[in-house]
């Protein structure tokens, strides 16, 4: 069985808050020991100002417990966590990056790799962004759950040509009546109703967590898209809902997701230019790119998680069944009953009548 962890890539450019940045931390225990840390928070913006989060917290540990390159459990002492022969010794997939150009910083503990980020991103030139990516993490806290983004490697993009990016792969879990059919006439969007899982170490229990997802079609609406095109975009959209398409029992797929941040706007065509706007582009006062730019009509403000593809791990055999007992929903941290599942036969997601009515 396919099991796959939830991960991010962000690329954009770095935001900060007052409020933000690195804090020191330091916490007593009851014996009187202290902890010590460093939590480093920031943004990363795309082009419409939109930002998500990202946040890491680095203890002092006196031990740090790792894997070799050859798979196995080691503990290295604290104090020995820059040793070259150590960093060196541990395998890849645990160690923290910091690139900048030909210049690769390794770390094994979260402590050094908070201030090298932080150092990284006092230094940045102007037009320089970031690439961070890492685990997604779900914390739970009186009763609630949080989902936080963690990177482990962090590079300096030079190129300013580069666009924004929220990439975010998951594995999705969902069952009977996943796929929600009340189309909204004006957005042309599929919703699914789907979870991901998040372990509680309090009571070592992996719960459901509700993560709905987005099969955006709106770019049907697009008059400069060709009927061509259209029709590979419609079957396309209906196979991605098909995959969510069960009568009963629970499944799990891996997909890889963007993140989507900001407003739509309707596309600006030479059919929408006025007289007086055409004389100006004839007499060269103005570009149509620069009048389209201008008179797009923008939406609200909206945040979507949108499925792009099925995630690598499942491409060769898709969604897979999985055991209705490990199917638990976190409330208070002692809600562990296993919910009942319908066994309705559902309709077909989407025919193409349906589709030629929502986006035509």
């Amino acid at each position: 069985m396919a099991r796959m962890s939830n991960s991010f890539r962000f690329i954009g450019d770095v935001v900060s808050k007052k409020d933000k940045g690195i804090h020191s931390l330091v916490k007593s225990s009851k014996e009187g020991s202290k902890w010590e840390g460093h939590k480093l928070e920031f943004g990363i913006g795309n082009e419409q100002k939109k930002s998500t989060w990202v946040e890491l917290l680095g203890g002092n540990h006196h031990t740090i417990y790792s894997f070799n390159i050859n798979k196995e459990k080691v503990e290295i002492p604290f104090e020995n966590r820059l040793d070259k022969e150590v960093v060196e010794s541990i395998a890849g997939w645990k160690k923290l990056r910091v690139v900048n150009g030909d210049d690769v910083k390794e770390f094994i503990a979260e402590w050094d790799f908070v201030l090298a980020l932080k150092d990284t991103i006092e230094s940045l030139a102007e037009g320089e962004r970031l690439e961070v990516s890492g685990s997604v993490q779900i914390d739970f806290h009186k009763g609630k759950t949080y989902k936080k983004y963690i990177p482990n490697f962090v590079r300096v993009i030079k190129d300013k040509d580069v666009k924004s990016k929220f990439s975010v792969d998951l594995e999705l879990y969902y069952t009977a009546d996943a796929v929600d059919n009340a189309m909204d006439d004006e957005d042309r969007k599929i919703f699914i109703n789907s979870y991901i899982k998040g372990y509680n170490s309090k009571d070592k229990t992996n719960y459901m967590i509700p993560n709905n997802v987005v099969i955006n079609c709106s770019p049907l609406n697009n008059s400069d898209i060709s009927d061509e095109k259209k029709a590979i975009f419609k079957k396309k959209a209906n196979w991605m809902a098909k995959q969510f398409e069960v009568t009963e029992g629970w499944y799990k797929l891996g997909w890889e997701t963007t993140l989507f941040k900001g407003s739509e706007g309707a596309s600006f065509t030479e059919d929408d230019l006025t007289d007086f706007q055409k004389e100006q582009i004839d007499f060269g006062m103005q570009t149509f790119e620069d009048i389209a730019k201008q008179f797009s009509i923008r939406g609200a403000d909206k945040v979507e998680q949108r499925l792009q593809r099925v995630a690598k791990l499942f491409s060769e055999e898709g969604r897979e069944e999985i055991e209705e007992e490990s199917v638990k929903f976190y409330t208070d941290g002692s809600n562990t009953e296993t919910p009942t599942t319908t066994s309705v036969k559902q309709e077909a997601v989407i025919s193409d009548a349906d589709i030629d009515g929502m986006f035509e």
